[in-house]
């Protein structure tokens, strides 16, 4: 199995992306895991790198 590693702009862009799912879309970690073939933990990790504010409760 291959692990997704994004660095520099594409990482930037892809946690860019996510905030705007996991904010305008209200999509919770996992969905947003999902959908896009990433683990949770990485999701949230580039979620707190956006400077998104993480929901209480998200997984």
């Amino acid at each position: 199995m291959t692990v997704f590693r994004p660095t520099g702009e594409q990482r930037a862009n892809l946690a860019a992306s996510l905030r705007g799912e996991y904010e305008g879309n209200r999509l919770a970690i996992p969905e947003l895991a999902e959908k896009h073939g990433l683990t949770k933990s990485l999701v949230r990790t580039l979620l707190q790198e956006a400077g998104a504010m993480i929901r209480i409760g998200a997984q």
